[in-house]
Parts: C-alpha cells; sequence; structure tokens
C-alpha cells in the first residue's frame, strides 16, 4: 500500500473530489433549477471522477476518509438523481436508484431549514403556527421520525446509509430537540383544545375523506397490480419472439427462406392481445385516479373558501388549521397527479412493446409479399452517421442563425456557441467500423431574469442518428427500416422534457435503413399533428443514404431547418453514377459497393446513394452473401 503523498491530497481535493462537494454543497431545489443538460454533464464528471477515485485513491486513503468519500459520491449521484425525478423528468440517471431511496431524499430534503434554525428559534417559530408546525406535524404523522428504522432496509446500499446518517442525522437531532421543547412550554405538538370544535370536526372530514382517497387508490392498484403480476412474463415471451424474428429478418436477407410464419404469427397475437389487456387495465386505474382527482378538487374549492373567510374575520388559528388541511389536499392531489403520469408513461411503454411486434412481423409479411429489403452494411451504417451529425454541426456553425420561438413569439439570432451550448450523447461506445446512435443538440438559452439567473433553454436542435444496433453487432448488417414503435420511443420522451422545460425542439432523425411506410404516413397525417405537434416540439425524419427527408406539412417551423438535416449530393454525378452501376450489374449479374467505389474513384457515401436508389426504384436487390458481404443484383 503507498500513501498519499502531499500533492496526492492537493489533487484529491482540488480535482477528484471537488465537483462532488459542489454538488453535496447544494440544497435539493438548487439542483432541481440546474439546467437538465448541466446536470448530466456533472453527473458524467462525477461518475469519471469516481472511476479515477476507485483506480488510484481507494486503496492508498485512510479508512474512514475512503469510507466517507465513496458515500459522498454516492450521495452526490443520488441528489442529483431525485432533482430530475422531482422534476418528472425522463432522465437515464433517475434510473439508478430505487423509488425508495428518491422519496428518502426528496422527503428529508424538505428540512434543510433545521441547518440554520437554533433549537430555541425552531420551537418560536412552532409556537406561532408558522411553517415549522407544519412541516413537523407532518414528519410526525408520516413516521420519519425514526431514521434507523427507515434506513434498515438490506436493499439500500452500505454507502448510502452511511450519507443519509451523515447528512441528515444531526438535523433530525436538532427538530426532535425542538420538539421536546415545544411540547415542555405549550402541550402536544396537535393542540386540539386552542380551535372551535365544529371547525376541528369538518378538518377531521377533510383529513378522514383524504385518507378514504388515499386507501381506495391503493386498493385500486393492488388489485391491478395483482393483474399484472404476469406482464414480466409476457415481456420475458415478447423478447423470445423478437429474437426469433430477428433470425428469420437474417434468413431473409441472407437470400434463405422464412419457414412457416404461421405459429409465429399465433404466438404474435397472443402476446399482443396480453398487452392490450394490461393497456385496458392500466387505462381504467388512470380513469381511477383521475376520479380521485376530481373529488380532491371540490374539497380544495370548498377549504379555500371557509379560508378566505377566516382571514377575513381575522380569525388566525382557523385560518391556520384550514391552510395545513389544504396544504394536505394539495399534496395528495400533486401524489395523485404524479402517479397518473408514471401510468401514462407506462401504458405508453406498453403500446410501443406491442407496436414493435406488430411492426417486426409486419416488414417481414411486406418482404415476401414483394416489398424490397435495404441491406446496410455495419461500416455504411458507420459512414452514413459521421456524415449526417458532421454535416449538421458544419450547417449549425454558419452563423448568424436565426431561429424563429413560438413560445415568446421572436427571432433568436445566435453568432457563436458557448461549450456547454453543444452536447452529444451516444447510446454505445465509440467504434471505428460500427456505429453508436450518436446525437448532436445546439441549446439556444438565455437568462431567467434577462441579465441574471440561471440560463434557460429557449430552443433546442438536436439531430439524431437512429441504428439497430444489436444487429449491426451481431450480424454485421441491418436489414430494418425504422418503424412507428421505434419512431414514437425517440420522440415522446423530448416532447415531454420541452413541455417540462417550456422550450422548443426541433429534431431530426436520421435511419439509413430508411423508414417504415406507416412512419412517413403517420408522421404527414392531420391525426399526427393533432396527437403529436405541440408548440413545443417539431420533427422530421431522414434516409441518411438517399437523402430523402419527410415531415407533417402543416408544421411549418421545421421548413427552416430541413437543409441543416437534410444530406447533400450532386445529383447529376449521381444520375451518372447510377447508370453506370446498372450497366455493370447487367453485365456482371452483381455488384459489390466497395469495389465499385474504387473502380469510378467516387467516395462510398455518393456510391451507396447511387446504389440505394436503383434499390429504391426496385431495379435491384440486395442481399448478403458468405463469401463477398453485400451485394447489389438484379430485381427478380
Amino acid at each position: 500500500m503507498s500513501y498519499m503523498t502531499k500533492d496526492d491530497w492537493g489533487v484529491f481535493d482540488l480535482e477528484v473530489i471537488r465537483p462532488v462537494n459542489i454538488v453535496l454543497d447544494s440544497d435539493l431545489e438548487q439542483l432541481r433549477r440546474m439546467d437538465d443538460v448541466k446536470r448530466i454533464e456533472v453527473w458524467n464528471q462525477i461518475e469519471h471522477n469516481q472511476n479515477r477515485f476507485e483506480e488510484e485513491f481507494i486503496h492508498r486513503l485512510p479508512k474512514d476518509i475512503m469510507l466517507n468519500s465513496r458515500s459522498k459520491f454516492s450521495f452526490a449521484k443520488l441528489l442529483l438523481a431525485a432533482a430530475a425525478h422531482a422534476n418528472g423528468e425522463e432522465s437515464p440517471i433517475v434510473e439508478r436508484f430505487s423509488k425508495k431511496e428518491l422519496s428518502l431524499v426528496e422527503y428529508f430534503e424538505k428540512f434543510t431549514v433545521f441547518d440554520v434554525l437554533s433549537v430555541k428559534e425552531i420551537t418560536e417559530r412552532m409556537a406561532r403556527r408558522e411553517d415549522l408546525y407544519d412541516l413537523v406535524t407532518g414528519f410526525y404523522r408520516g413516521q420519519y421520525s425514526d431514521l434507523d428504522r427507515l434506513l434498515d432496509d438490506p436493499e439500500i446500499p452500505k454507502d448510502l446509509k452511511y450519507a443519509f446518517n451523515y447528512r441528515y442525522g444531526r438535523r433530525l437531532t436538532k427538530l426532535k430537540e425542538g420538539v421536546q421543547a415545544y411540547v415542555g412550554q405549550y402541550g402536544p405538538v396537535i393542540v386540539v383544545s386552542q380551535i372551535e370544535q365544529k371547525v376541528w370536526d369538518k378538518i377531521k372530514q377533510s383529513e378522514e375523506e383524504r385518507e378514504r382517497i388515499a386507501d381506495g387508490l391503493r386498493i385500486r392498484i393492488a388489485d391491478a397490480t395483482s393483474k399484472l403480476g404476469s406482464l414480466a412474463e409476457v415481456d420475458k415471451e415478447s423478447e423470445s419472439l423478437a429474437h426469433r424474428l430477428r433470425g428469420v429478418e437474417r434468413g431473409l436477407l441472407t437470400g434463405g427462406e422464412p419457414g412457416n410464419l404461421v405459429p409465429i404469427e399465433a404466438e404474435k397475437d397472443r402476446l399482443v392481445a396480453s398487452y392490450v389487456g394490461f393497456e385496458k387495465e392500466i387505462t381504467a386505474l388512470i380513469e381511477a385516479t383521475d376520479k380521485k382527482q376530481q373529488e380532491l378538487a371540490v374539497r380544495e374549492v370548498e377549504l379555500q373558501k371557509d379560508r378566505e373567510g377566516y382571514e377575513q374575520q381575522m380569525q388566525e388559528q382557523k385560518q391556520k388549521l384550514v391552510e395545513n388541511e389544504l396544504k394536505e389536499v394539495e399534496a395528495l392531489k400533486r401524489e395523485l397527479a404524479l402517479q397518473a403520469r408514471s401510468l401514462v408513461e407506462e401504458r405508453t411503454s406498453l403500446e410501443l412493446k406491442r407496436e414493435e411486434l406488430n411492426g417486426r412481423l409486419g416488414q417481414i409479411t411486406a418482404a415476401l409479399q414483394g416489398q424490397p429489403l435495404r441491406v446496410v452494411a455495419k461500416e455504411d451504417a458507420k459512414l452514413c452517421e459521421l456524415n449526417f451529425i458532421a454535416r449538421f454541426d458544419h450547417k449549425m456553425h454558419e452563423f448568424p442563425i436565426k431561429v424563429f420561438s413560438p413560445i415568446d413569439n421572436r427571432v433568436l439570432t445566435i453568432s457563436s456557441w458557448e461549450n456547454d451550448s453543444v452536447l452529444r450523447t451516444s447510446d454505445a461506445p465509440a467504434s471505428a467500423t460500427c456505429p453508436s446512435n450518436e446525437s448532436s443538440s445546439y441549446v439556444v438559452s438565455e437568462r431567467k431574469h434577462k441579465i441574471f439567473g440561471d440560463r434557460v433553454p429557449k430552443v433546442v436542435i438536436e439531430a439524431v442518428s437512429f441504428n439497430h444496433l444489436d444487429d449491426l453487432t451481431e450480424y454485421g448488417f441491418d436489414g430494418r427500416r425504422a418503424n412507428v414503435a421505434e419512431f414514437l420511443g425517440l420522440i415522446s420522451r423530448r416532447i415531454k422534457r420541452a413541455e417540462l422545460g417550456g422550450y422548443l425542439h426541433i429534431l431530426g432523425l436520421a435511419s439509413p435503413t430508411g423508414w417504415d411506410e406507416r412512419v412517413v404516413g403517420e408522421l404527414c397525417s392531420d391525426s399526427f399533428a393533432r396527437n403529436y405537434i405541440s408548440q413545443h416540439v417539431s420533427v422530421c425524419v431522414i434516409d441518411s443514404i438517399t437523402g430523402e427527408v419527410f415531415h407533417n406539412p402543416l408544421d411549418k417551423r421545421i421548413a427552416n431547418f430541413i437543409d441543416r438535416f437534410k444530406p447533400e449530393f450532386d445529383e447529376e454525378r449521381i444520375q451518372g453514377l447510377t447508370k453506370k452501376a446498372m450497366d455493370e450489374i447487367r453485365l456482371k449479374g452483381f455488384i459489390v459497393p466497395g469495389d465499385f467505389a474504387k473502380d469510378t474513384g467516387e467516395p462510398r457515401a455518393v456510391v451507396l446513394k447511387a446504389l440505394y436508389n436503383l434499390e429504391r426504384q426496385q431495379k435491384v436487390a440486395t442481399r448478403v452473401t458468405k463469401d463477398i458481404g453485400l451485394v447489389f443484383e438484379p430485381k427478380n
């Protein structure tokens, strides 16, 4: 074991642990107000530093400092995830923690006020029935006072338990001391005698109604959960069927026979019917939740009237009690709203799974009926991704750029990009031969209060390359057009984020295998404009090989961005190559893209455009051969 030198301690304090301490010095509200893109950047920095900590420092630190530092890394990431969760963001960092861990953080972060108050101040503010009184009564009603009992859960990692006790233990001790002092001077925390009985009875009635609503919904959820218990098994069977479908697709692409599809179709229909049943159950639960929200809304109106009446009569104690109950009603309403949103998301997930099964088998059936299958080798998919993202980035640096924001109803002019305005992400590690589903985002932001405050996004312009990475990795080629389920999966989470953030999201989705006809039909339909195009999102899809672009004609906002997404080709040059390729195919019976590029001296991307133009015109077909790989041959 080597020991830490003075320089090592300097590196550890100033570089490795510093971003962690910055997060830990913030409360949840500060982290919630952080831009979600910035929050991901901080997360990535902490993950990078954690890897460095484990590789370079963990075995060289004293045990107490090592344990404390390890817990700090875990808790800083939990705080960032809790901030994203509290905002209702669709962020992958939320999935790294359990709902219990997220809920505990969100609850205990309410008590930051006790960090700056003395025990005497806590007692006095409770006596005046100010905000602390409500916070403390809720604390004891919720049985959160025993932190050790709450953390006595084997599913919560030890480093998080350590961090919870370190961050909240002292705070809750001070809270308890304040409550003890209050009880010594004024009696029990909830003093019924100070309130007229009829007022108290009305509040108790509201409390009982809240409990009835909450208990009724819990029973309804438990009943639905028991019915949905087999969903995991259906998902497992669905994954198995999807694997079998991949085998059928691979066989078609290599010239094989699909075999008997009747059993596969029957199994697909059974699984789809199961998903539909689950969707109906969740829909019923959503409707039940909506009904409970309506009941609470009625109660809320009554309480608001009572509060206004007591305020006018200057009956402060009654007013305060009604306000307390009103806050509880509002809290339950928020909880139900989150529950409803979670249910809608679950139903959407089921719809996408159902659509994925239908879409995959539908493409196989269409291929057997004569619809051409486009086969794209992984190196060509990589080339398309590089060209698409590179051209987009180049276009996004042709200043000045003028962007109309319908949110603010004004034109924003960009003359440069700050470093934190550009974000690159991918679904897989970078590879020289395989795409990684790279995306490139440019964020147009302004300060919240014009000249001060955090910067908030106004417009996000994003180019996304979409590939079937599993197929490309396993087989070396892909022959599936991007389907409706994949399209909706890509846009739905971006729609939600844009609506929550209140900004316009311009989105270009590119696929080298092209897009299923249903995607194009859906995108260009009136129903899509009604259901998906909002004030906050505008989308187009791009065939990154042929250069075709599709968007909804009713959405005029995307028109100014088409040129930034559309691949650029010399059409006259392409026509000449297309004729030359057709002549060679007639002469030799097939053509290999790499050989044709060498013979003509043309860039591979230009050659691919010419060859896939012939495939789109159904003059040639693509096939993967064992010895040569991807070839183009005359259409039978």
